[in-house]
């Protein structure tokens, strides 16, 4: 029947104006005996009026019944009497005007003095999705909240950009220790030494990189564990699966595309993928073209991999990437810096039996989470404009 979301309209015993409460201020209110069994609340989902003793606030109000009510003239408790009155008025400035950042820090900070947790906490993050990262509603919530119930708010802080911290981007692989490294190293190797092993080994590589990302968006300074993944599958593994292939699909197609029209124009004939892949100017405008889109597919990936539509759409992709600014051109071209370097050591001891694979899946182990670090950054810091 209730809900700590709501806002209910209570009319108190023996008046004819109705205010607007949470349920835990209703609560409260009836605790101290402001409200009695006769006082009526509107329940929306129910769209009636019903009275206080009728509903699961009895078991309060029981030991008041048969007592005069408590009139506001006359109140148990003057300061917390005030307190709710400035409430009251928060609210009313709240209803009247939604999209006032003042307002909803006001609000928020009287429920915090009334000891309402809940509704201050609605009411502080109401103000970060009007300002996200403000300053001012990080004081009043930091000094409000415990450590672990600040992370429970959205745009509350942000890391700084992953170029700050070049040391943390190299360290970050080994903060789980060298056998977080070493396992999937070894599992790499394996995968490219057996047949179709390295079709396997990119979806591996992706989801790593993915939770790597998210992991990072969230504030976190360690490298995740699988466990995280295979506890939620369908939002860790199948979904991020599932629109990864098919944004590949949707690459393929572009690179087909460009293959046959280049031909076309050339006149060459044959297979259009042999053609761009035989053709440097093709190949190398396409990877780089592709190197400085996907990181954006990725970077919505991370906050959301259902609407795949979005993912497939290069405008909207196009748009997530002019809103990132100078960030996202910073961080794709340190991603793009990585995917060289990775290019360069693979046309260098690719060709080496064995030894070449092992130095690759080495090299893949530490640049996997080192791009989920930079993209996770993005991710955690340009959220508000995604």
């Amino acid at each position: 029947m209730k809900s700590t979301e709501t806002t209910y309209f209570v009319r108190p015993e023996g008046e004819t104006e109705e205010e607007p409460f949470s349920w835990d201020a209703i609560e409260k209110m009836c605790r101290t005996g402001q409200f009695t069994s006769e006082t009526r609340i509107f329940f929306p989902d129910k769209n009636a009026w019903v009275r206080a003793g009728d509903t699961d606030l009895k078991s309060i109000l029981k030991d008041r019944v048969g007592r005069a009510p408590v009139k506001k003239e006359d109140p148990e408790d003057p300061e917390r009497e005030a307190l709710a009155e400035e409430y009251r008025e928060a609210l009313r400035y709240v209803n009247e005007q939604p999209e006032a950042f003042e307002a909803h820090v006001e609000a928020g900070r009287v429920a915090a003095d009334m000891s309402d947790r809940d509704a201050a906490r609605k009411h502080f993050q109401n103000a970060l999705e009007l300002k996200p990262f403000n300053s001012r509603v990080a004081q009043e919530v930091q000094s409000r909240f415990s450590k672990s119930e600040c992370r429970q708010f959205r745009f509350l802080r942000r890391d700084p950009p992953a170029w700050d911290e070049p040391y943390d981007i190299i360290s970050f692989p080994m903060a789980q220790g060298i056998s977080y490294i070493a396992v999937p190293a070894a599992a790499l190797f394996v995968l490219f030494l057996v047949p179709f092993g390295p079709y396997l080994a990119w979806p591996l590589a992706f989801l790593w990189c993915l939770q790597t990302a998210r992991q990072t968006a969230a504030g976190s300074q360690r490298s995740p564990l699988w466990s995280a993944a295979l506890a939620n599958p369908a939002r860790e593994i199948i979904l991020p699966v599932l629109a990864g292939s098919a944004v590949l699909a949707e690459c393929i197609l572009v690179a087909y595309g460009v293959g046959r029209l280049t031909m076309v124009l050339s006149q060459g004939e044959g297979s259009a993928f042999r053609y761009v892949a035989g053709s440097p100017v093709v190949s190398v405008t396409l990877t780089v073209i592709a190197l400085a889109y996907l990181p954006a597919v990725f970077v919505r990936i991370t906050h959301s991999a259902g609407i795949i539509v979005d993912l497939l759409n290069p405008w909207v992709i196009v748009k997530a990437m002019l809103r990132m600014e100078q960030e996202y051109a910073t961080a794709a071209l340190m991603v793009l810096v990585l995917a060289f370097l990775f290019g360069g050591l693979s046309f260098l001891v690719g060709g080496i039996p064995v030894v070449g694979d092992a130095v690759l899946a080495a090299a893949a182990a530490f640049a996997i989470p080192m791009t989920g670090f930079i993209l996770g950054r993005v991710a955690g810091r340009m959220e508000h404009v995604l």
